[in-house]
């Protein structure tokens, strides 16, 4: 989503009039002397009209004629930000401080520059610094702001945007970045009300009109995000938005005629971008997306998943990047291991951070080097404890250039992308060869569509018989489940079903899934199973959006009106209290088409029963792949009706329920901590390295 770059302090003095020379003097053969301040103006007129070049050269004459004029040092150091070369920009700010202390436009630059580097933490104290010297510096707060967001320290950026807003109300640019930093934070009607704020205090500005629209959009209400897509698109035409729009899929449809109207018309948009030649220089600030909520109608998406990549590699030439490292022979790494890289945002406490943790500890340090790369870097426990258990960790900014290059540097034998679809950075950077080996695995269970991406690393115990022709990776087939999953923790406080708000007489049918994961096919199942058992209850989880639950209210309500008041929405809980709410359940629902993964994981080690119906696609068949993995497959349905007679017989019937529920707590060792996943990884990496290295 647009973020307002970090704005830098321009000083622009007014050039003087110089004296005429005598007409009869003898010329020098030294160049003239440079007016400082004509120079230095002149030089900011030619940056600002895109003559980089021009102004490098003029500053280097500047700052070689006045070598203690911090104005000099500043131009030099703000040319060196826009030609990238960060560690030439510190220096010159650091030295202009030293010359100057006291003026805070240097410190609030520098800040610009620390945020370029990806040092959140020393752009932040610049920023506070130049604060300090001048409290009412208003850009200097908004940027405060904008780097606090991106380091997750969301209450502070909020406390700095709105004192930019006090000093100036009709800033447009800090009401959006405030509304980005709500959104960040789960504050969706703040998020709304501030980026209405600054399409009203700055109507020209589009990057308003395209977060309302997103958020719109993630909402479910497409008819008004179109409309500001409009309207952003006849501000500021580009490419990336015309993408966006063509991709613009509702979270939850309607109905299974609704998921083919909109793949068509996804299809349709591509059709007529692909006929153009479309041009999008920075796709992360620009276009933004992945696609996601495709992978949730339950069809193969090769297709639209290659046109999608085809479309941005030929946009976007920069995507193509190659680290140095990949072009020359590599070999091991100084110390003999094989260097493996983890890069996700989601290395953190959710349910990728989860999935993965274990296999980042688990591989073999004699063998191994492993590095995580985080964006940005969290303070969760969870997050913390990846970091540990790395042998390195390096935090990426919200910069597609910094974050390759930093990847670069690392000089990987091969990256694993834990989940490539759920963010638009790690989406982008799966574009450029980074290593010799790239891999995706089922963190964001598809294909990626995309040819610098070597591998799908995934399990024979979930993969249909014809699964490689879902992807245009190489498929892998572990022997396991790809995570090295740790047995979660027991509550040390379960809560009862007082607490949740749920009757205590009823049998409990708990589907705790995201609700865009809902497949209108899973509705006559839900109606089936409250039908047979009239003691029964269906407890489904808060969106994130109010609106998500609207329209599977709205949705049961059309399809099984009968049924609707015993289905129970309950807040989206802390981590102890959702293993709290799966340990109370009598039976846990298991979505057709996109099933549970980590949470399957969970309620098995309660011991919880989770009937589950295998799909046509892996994202389909994770569950029934961990009971093929425990040898007990009594919850696996064969149909729809098959699936309403077992959870049924196990809701209702408590003798059958407790001994399903002692069957799978003697058998559910082998899901947790097995060390055959670490092996199977471990000999997939060394194969596919040696294998990248003879070619």
């Amino acid at each position: 989503m647009p973020n307002e770059p970090d704005k830098k302090t321009k000083r622009k003095p007014a050039a003087k009039r110089r004296k005429p020379s005598g007409r009869n003097k003898r010329k020098s053969t030294k160049p003239a002397a440079l007016d400082l301040d004509a120079a230095v103006a002149e030089a900011w007129r030619q940056l600002q009209a895109g003559d980089t070049d021009g102004a490098a050269k003029l500053a280097e004459t500047i700052v070689k004629q006045h070598p203690t004029a911090p104005r000099a040092l500043h131009l030099r150091a703000i040319v060196a930000l826009t030609q990238r070369r960060l560690d030439d920009a510190v220096a010159d700010l650091t030295a202009a401080i030293e010359l100057d202390s006291a003026d805070p436009a240097l410190r609030a630059d520098l800040g610009v520059v620390h945020r370029a580097r990806g040092d959140l933490a020393a752009a932040i104290t610049c920023y506070r610094d130049a604060i300090e010297l001048s409290p009412e510096f208003v850009e200097a707060f908004a940027n405060l702001g904008n780097a606090l967001r991106a380091a997750g320290q969301h209450d502070d950026a909020v406390a700095a945007f709105q004192k930019a807003i006090k000093l100036r109300p009709a800033f447009a640019e800090a009401h959006n970045n405030l509304g980005l930093t709500h959104q960040d934070a789960g504050r969706a009607d703040d998020a709304v009300e501030s980026f209405r704020r600054a399409t009203l205090a700055n109507p020209a500005l589009a990057d308003p009109h395209i977060n309302l629209a997103n958020y719109l959009r993630q909402s479910g209400r497409l008819t008004e995000a179109l409309a500001h897509y409009s309207q952003a698109l006849a501000i500021q035409p580009n490419d990336g938005l015309r993408l966006q729009v063509a991709f613009a899929v509702p979270p939850i449809i309607a109905s299974t005629q609704a998921i083919a109207a909109t793949r068509r018309r996804v299809g349709h948009h591509l059709a007529a971008l692909e006929r153009q030649s479309l041009k999008i220089e920075n796709p992360l600030e620009e276009a933004r997306l992945t696609g996601f909520f495709l992978t949730y109608h339950a069809e193969n998406d090769l297709g639209f998943r290659r046109r999608l990549a085809t479309l941005f590699r030929n946009a976007t030439p920069s995507l193509s990047y190659t680290a140095p490292h990949v072009a020359r022979s590599a070999g091991d790494g100084s110390d003999g291991r094989l260097k493996i890289g983890f890069v996700s945002c989601n290395l953190k406490e959710h349910t990728i951070g989860r999935l993965n943790r274990g296999l980042i500890a688990e591989l073999s340090r004699e063998r191994f080097h492993v590095t995580v790369f985080q964006n940005p870097p969290r303070d969760d426990p969870m997050a913390k404890w990846i970091r540990e258990a790395a042998d390195e960790a390096v935090g990426l900014p919200h910069d597609l250039g910094a974050a390759r290059r930093l990847i670069a540097e690392c000089e990987l034998d091969a990256l694993i992308f834990t989940d490539i679809g759920m963010d638009p950075i790690v989406y982008y950077l799966a574009f450029a060869r980074l290593a010799p080996v790239q891999c995706a695995t089922w963190g964001h269970p598809e294909t990626t569509g995309i040819e610098t991406i070597d591998y799908f690393v995934s399990s024979a115990l979930m993969e249909p018989d014809d699964g490689e022709s879902h992807y245009s990776e190489r498929l892998v087939k572990l022997s396991t489940p790809p995570p090295y999953y740790y047995r979660p923790a027991t509550p040390a406080t379960a809560k009862t079903r007082e607490a949740f708000g749920l009757d205590t007489d009823a049998h409990v049918y708990l589907c705790p899934q995201t609700l865009f994961k809902l497949h209108p096919d899973f509705d006559p199942i839900l109606a089936g199973i409250l039908r047979e058992d009239r003691a029964g209850q269906v407890v489904l989880i808060d969106g994130i959006h109010a609106n998500w639950r609207q329209q599977i209210a709205a949705r049961l309500k059309n399809t099984a009106p009968d049924i609707t008041e015993r289905v129970v929405f309950v807040p989206s809980q802390p981590h102890a209290d959702f293993l709290s709410l799966i340990g109370l359940a009598d039976v846990m629902l298991d979505t057709p088409h996109f099933t549970g993964g980590n949470t399957s994981y969970e309620a098995l080690a309660l011991g919880t029963p989770v009937v589950t119906l295998p799909g046509a696609l892996m994202r389909g068949r994770v569950t029934h792949g961990l009971y093929r993995m425990m040898d007990y497959t009594e919850c696996v349905a064969l149909t729809a009706e098959d699936y309403v007679r077992i959870a049924v017989e196990l809701g209702a019937d408590k003798a059958r329920r407790a001994e399903v529920s002692q069957r799978i707590l003697e058998r559910n060792d082998i899901l947790f901590e097995n060390r055959d996943a670490v092996g199977g990884w471990e000999e997939f990496l060394e194969q596919a390295i040696a294998e990248a290295r003879k070619s």
